[in-house]
């Protein structure tokens, strides 16, 4: 750029790296170094060419700000990055979480139904579509949709966890704690998943207690393997009576 100010590929590749660098600060919950990459990225607004990253800088900076949380102004991101990118099914997508995490669900599911106009196969708003009417007891379209994520995307474990609990429900024990067995082996450190397949096992007329306890060890070890590098330790640990 230095060089020629007009190249328009080293503007997508700077504004690629800047969204990059945004996220990583976003994970690291240093939201003013964020908003600055975002910010950065949106003085490129000029060059054609950087329409899609703008609009992915608008996304990321209302992930961002609703984590702080703003709302009023993450909605504001997000209507701006549909605006640069309407056929976006991850923005709409952002869109109804948060209007779903508002209290605002009719709102939330009709642009969830938006993200999937945009992209049919778009697993995780079928999965919250699914979770939705499952809450409002419409058992029927929730399974329908938690079908749709799974046909979509074979590896997606919460509408696996989804679908489980709506055939629960239904009282379909056998095949909720088969979809809950699904949940675990393709994300297999998710304790309530795991509480809801051992409670689950209990319905099952005349299963092994002994197989119960089984469950519960195979756990212990699953959770306690997936800790082992996250303890936290006190700086007083040499101290005897503060071990």
């Amino acid at each position: 750029i230095a060089l020629d100010s007009n190249h328009q590929e080293a503007y997508v590749g700077l504004a690629s790296c800047l969204n990059n660098l945004g996220y990583f600060y976003q994970q690291q919950q240093q939201f003013e170094k964020a908003i600055a990459c975002y910010e950065r990225v949106l003085s490129f607004t000029s060059h054609e060419i950087t329409k899609n990253k703008c609009a992915e800088a608008y996304n990321d900076w209302g992930n961002t700000l609703k984590r702080e949380p703003k709302v009023e102004q993450a909605l504001t991101c997000y209507h701006r990055a549909i605006e640069l990118n309407p056929n976006s099914a991850l923005f709409r997508f952002n869109l109804a979480v948060l209007y779903y995490d508002t209290g605002q669900i009719d709102k939330a599911v009709e642009v969830f139904y938006q993200s999937i106009a945009c992209d049919p196969k778009f697993a995780p708003s079928h999965s919250n579509l699914a979770a939705i009417f499952r809450d409002r007891g419409q058992l029927a379209e929730a399974i329908k949709h938690c079908k749709k994520a799974i046909e979509a995307t074979p590896t997606y474990p919460l509408a696996y966890n989804n679908l489980a609990v709506a055939l629960k429900i239904q009282g379909d024990i056998e095949q909720a704690i088969a979809n809950y067995r699904k949940t675990l082996f393709y994300s297999p450190y998710l304790f309530a998943t795991f509480s809801n397949l051992l409670f689950s096992l209990f319905y099952i007329p005349d299963y092994p207690l002994e197989a119960i306890f089984f469950e519960h060890c195979e756990w212990g070890t699953r959770v306690e393997n997936g800790i082992e590098f996250t303890y936290i330790y006190h700086p007083n640990l040499n101290k005897a009576d503060k071990r």
